[in-house]
C-alpha cells in the first residue's frame, strides 16, 4: 500500500480525520496516542482548538510517520484507516476551514 494512495483516500469523500475515539484507537497502532508525541491525534482539547485543515494535516503527518516505522506497522495503520466506517469519520466540505477557536 502506498502512502500517496492512503493520503488520497483519507482526503476524499469529505473525510477530514477519524472521529476522536477512532482516531485515538488507530493512533495507538503507531504509538503516537500519548501526550507530548509530535504526532498525537488532535482529540480532547486538541480537537476543540484546531481547525479542520490542521486535523487533516496531522493525520497526513501520522501517515508519513507510520511509513518510517516499517512495512508491517504501516500496513496495520493503513488497514485500520481503510476499515473505518463512514460514521467513524469526521467530514466536512472542501476547501477545509482554517478557522480555529482562540479561547475568546
Amino acid at each position: 500500500m502506498l502512502v500517496d494512495d492512503l493520503i488520497s483516500y483519507i482526503s476524499s469523500g469529505g473525510r477530514i480525520c477519524p472521529n476522536p475515539v477512532e482516531w485515538d484507537r488507530v493512533s495507538r497502532i503507531i504509538g503516537v496516542a500519548k501526550p507530548g508525541h509530535q504526532y498525537v491525534p488532535l482529540i480532547l482539547a486538541g480537537w476543540a482548538f484546531s481547525s479542520d485543515l490542521q486535523k487533516r494535516q496531522r493525520l497526513i503527518a501520522q501517515i508519513k510517520f507510520a511509513e518510517t516505522l516499517g512495512e508491517e506497522q504501516f500496513e496495520s495503520f493503513s488497514q485500520a484507516l481503510y476499515r473505518l466506517k463512514k460514521e467513524d469519520w469526521y467530514c466536512g466540505p472542501e476547501p477545509l476551514s482554517n478557522w480555529q477557536w482562540d479561547g475568546q
